[in-house]
């Protein structure tokens, strides 16, 4: 349903007909456009609407409101936003006996131009005339530029020129838009080609273990793991998995404090080929067990400790799934999103390649693994070659402990919701994160007052209002 609204004169008695007064009322239609019908099909709709609301015409406007009580908002007018005007009545004549009367033009007048005023988000007004229709379209400045309601009216013009070059064509064939705008449509704003090849997270871990194996992997609680370590750790894990049955198309839940284990433990089972379920400590029993349950994770690792052995990497398809996020559940239950690699690893690469990001960056991982921003703080420095900067357990509760962390390590990337962000701009030892060159905030309203604070208090850095990594991917 589409609703809008239109005027009527109110004077349906005949005894009004000579009487002065303002007896117009406002009417709310609805068009039906169920089942894609031609314009000649909508056309009868509309007759058979328009017929059915005049029947009801003297039921005045306000006190339709009042029965309906709509949610009010100050925002926008109840029941419609748009209004329609058909002026179709013949020009009045003013007959005086023995004198001739005509019109004359108003005389132009200096000073700025004749203000036009709308209560509604747009207001369409429609005159007959001997030529055709004339029409004009005002738009409420709170919403739309002068030229926005220009292309608005634009369209409305290529949409009746379709429909009478074709009225029993389906509306959904009608095109608004002119050239340039299909253009800038189809190969501006969804040119996404990247050139970029299918891969998956181990592939991507596993070359930049080839590329530099000494290079600093993760840094957490002041000891170093360089890449080869990591994956030497990571593949003993992985080993201890295949042996218990997980592989491509199982769920292996990963259950362990922010930390080294973690992160071995994480990287062990997208090795092994198995997608990893983050579970977050702080969540309560009875939501973990529906989160096991529902993913039909058969295996939680809660500890890292595997014995050594030979191992194979198994073969993980881009299309494999990578990992199960849980969201926080809308309507009451937590909903379980599988992510393929494709998937993840195109939302890494955007990032690295947007951000200008390389193996010289050190990233901070603090976010709760429940989360999905963690999985980017994870696995962006790890398929780059940069460094991993572990925040220690509960870390990400405490600005001043992330702060000097930050400073002490380095961190060029970080990402915090607008609260925790807030925070940290409140956080005196902040000034001296002079390393920070991008930070990412999302999850949340970023108001433009920690915005501008936080170029107050970071000037060198590059602040990014983002949103939704799950969809993303």
């Amino acid at each position: 349903d589409v609703p809008i609204g239109t005027v009527v004169a109110g004077r349906t008695d005949e005894g009004l007909d000579d009487l002065v007064g303002f007896f117009v009322n406002t009417l709310v239609m609805r068009t039906d456009l169920s089942g894609d019908p031609s314009f000649v099909e909508l056309l009868g709709r509309v007759r058979e609407a328009g017929l059915s609301a005049l029947s009801n015409q003297d039921v005045p406007f306000e006190l339709l409101v009042e029965e309906l009580a709509p949610a009010r908002s100050l925002s926008r007018n109840p029941l419609f936003q748009v209004m329609l005007a058909v002026e179709n009545t013949a020009a009045a004549v003013l007959d005086l006996p023995g004198v001739r009367v005509g019109g004359a033009a108003a005389p132009a007048v200096a000073g700025p131009p004749r203000t036009v005023t709308t209560t509604f988000d747009l207001d369409l007004t429609v005159e007959e005339t001997t030529g055709g229709l004339r029409g004009q379209l005002i738009g409420s400045t709170d919403l739309f530029d002068a030229g926005t309601v220009g292309t608005l009216a634009a369209r409305v013009v290529r949409a009746l020129e379709a429909v009478l070059a074709d009225p029993t064509a389906p509306i959904s064939t009608v095109d608004v838009l002119d050239g340039g705008e299909r253009h800038q449509v189809l190969t501006g704003w969804n040119d996404t080609a990247a050139g970029w090849s299918p891969a998956t997270l181990p592939g991507l871990f596993a070359e930049q273990v080839a590329r530099d194996p000494d290079a600093a992997a993760v840094v957490f609680d002041g000891v170093e793991v360089t890449y080869a370590d990591l994956a030497a750790r990571a593949g003993r894990v992985a080993a201890h998995l295949r042996r218990l049955g997980a592989g491509p198309e199982t769920v292996v839940a990963v259950q362990l404090p922010r930390g080294l284990d973690l992160i071995v433990a994480t990287l062990g089972v997208v090795q092994a080929g198995a997608a990893f379920l983050p579970i977050d400590l702080d969540l309560p029993a009875e939501r973990v067990d529906f989160m096991l349950a529902d993913a039909g994770a058969r295996i939680v690792l809660s500890d890292v400790d595997a014995p050594d052995a030979d191992w194979q990497e198994a073969e993980v398809l881009p299309d494999s799934p990578a990992y199960v996020i849980y969201t926080s559940g809308s309507t009451g239950t937590p909903k379980g999103v599988v992510v393929p690699h494709a998937a993840v690893v195109n939302t890494l690469r955007w990032l690295a390649a947007d951000y200008g990001l390389n193996a010289s960056d050190r990233v901070l991982y603090k976010t709760p693994a429940s989360f999905d921003v963690s999985v980017e703080e994870l696995f962006l420095p790890l398929t780059i070659g940069a460094t991993l900067v572990v925040a220690r357990p509960g870390g990400h509760r405490e600005p001043s402990y992330l702060a000097g962390l930050i400073r002490d390590e380095g961190v060029t990337y970080a990402e915090f919701v607008p609260s925790l962000l807030r925070a940290m701009l409140d956080e005196p030892s902040t000034v001296e994160c002079r390393s920070l060159r991008h930070v990412l905030s999302g999850g949340e309203e970023l108001t433009t007052a920690v915005r501008d604070r936080f170029f107050e208090v970071l000037p060198d850095a590059r602040l990014y209002n983002t949103y939704g990594p799950t969809e993303a991917a």
